[in-house]
């Protein structure tokens, strides 16, 4: 690396750079929507410490040549709570390329005194090498079937769900879903915190469409699970985005799934997608219509170093991180 770039943090006068450099890498983005996206996932984030820059920069002669963004969760591992960054939009000038910026972006990024989980998804050939040389468990979502599709102009209608469940449309995330992440944790491994907190800011404040929230319960009113369902009219898609419920309740799923279906079928979207890891959905996937998709290039990985936890411990869902953005815009296969 040369004397004259510099590894920074990111300083409000750079806002308007860090965008041009990302508009000159993907030229089909719209730079006012990435400023409210900006707002959002950075500036609007409630797992944001203070000391945590949105973005590390690096710099030559005053010229901003290089960027990676940093997204703060709060993370859960069974009863435990930890802190976790996703690393997201790795930008480099292509002048620049073979100057060592990519490997000082990940080296800083996996490094333990960072946080407890650094994790990352769908990334790019050039990061993907990196983030593996430097340590990384990188993931291949194809072999585990993690991607799933419903075809909403199927014959195939989803199985009626159980009548002892009752499924409500919301508007908001009420003391209920504290309550439901604090059982489910229990039982789950390693997880994005999904309260309140997080909810509100991932989903209500979400910029660009209005979620569905649908919570499942049954007649003692107790909150069973919840979808979050998101649309995407622009690629005639929908997406669930969440679908968590307690453990071993495939009922619930399925009364989850089958809503979710349903509304996307009355939204007119030709398909729904739903990424999700665990092997027990899986099997609710298949009762409700849901087909694995057969090729895509959705990966993704992190720097595991927490003691006795594998990768399979990993509870990822298409809503995590910055997994959904990356999966609208080139990454989905079908």
């Amino acid at each position: 690396m040369t004397s004259d770039l510099i590894l920074r943090d990111f300083r409000p006068d750079d806002l308007e750079a860090v965008l041009a450099l990302k508009k000159t890498l993907f030229p089909h983005l719209d730079i006012d929507t990435e400023r409210r996206r900006w707002r959002w996932e950075f500036d609007e984030n409630p797992a944001r410490p203070p000391h945590l820059p949105p973005v590390w920069i690096f710099e030559k002669e005053g010229r901003v040549v290089g960027s990676y963004g940093l997204i703060p969760l709060a993370m859960s591992l069974c009863e435990r709570d930890l802190f976790g960054i996703c690393g997201t939009d790795f930008c480099m000038d292509p002048s620049m390329q073979g100057k060592g910026i990519g490997q000082a972006f990940i080296r800083r990024f996996l490094d333990p005194s960072l946080c407890e989980f650094p994790f990352f998804v769908v990334p790019t050939e050039v990061t993907l090498h990196l983030m593996m040389k430097y340590g990384a468990i990188v993931i291949d979502g194809n072999s585990e079937r993690c991607l799933w599709v419903f075809y909403c102009n199927s014959p195939e209608d989803p199985p009626a769900p159980d009548p002892a469940i009752r499924i409500e449309e919301l508007n908001d995330f009420d003391a209920r879903f504290d309550s439901l992440f604090s059982r489910v944790r229990r039982r789950y491994g390693l997880m994005v915190t999904r309260d309140q907190r997080y909810l509100r800011w991932r989903y209500l404040r979400f910029p660009f469409c209005r979620p569905r929230i649908f919570a499942a319960d049954r007649d003692d009113g107790e909150l069973c699970g919840f979808a979050v369902l998101l649309p995407d009219v622009r690629e005639n898609r929908s997406y669930v985005t969440e679908l968590l419920h307690d453990p071993d309740d495939s009922s619930g799923a399925r009364a989850l799934l089958s809503r979710c279906s349903a509304a996307a079928r009355e939204s007119g979207v030709a398909e729904l997608y739903i990424i999700h890891r665990a092997l027990p959905v899986h099997k609710d996937l298949e009762a409700s219509r849901f087909h694995p998709v057969p090729k895509h290039l959705i990966r993704f990985g992190c720097r595991l170093s927490l003691e006795g936890v594998s990768p399979d411990d990993w509870y990822l869902t298409t809503g995590d991180g910055d997994l959904l953005y990356s999966v609208v815009h080139p990454a989905l296969q079908t």
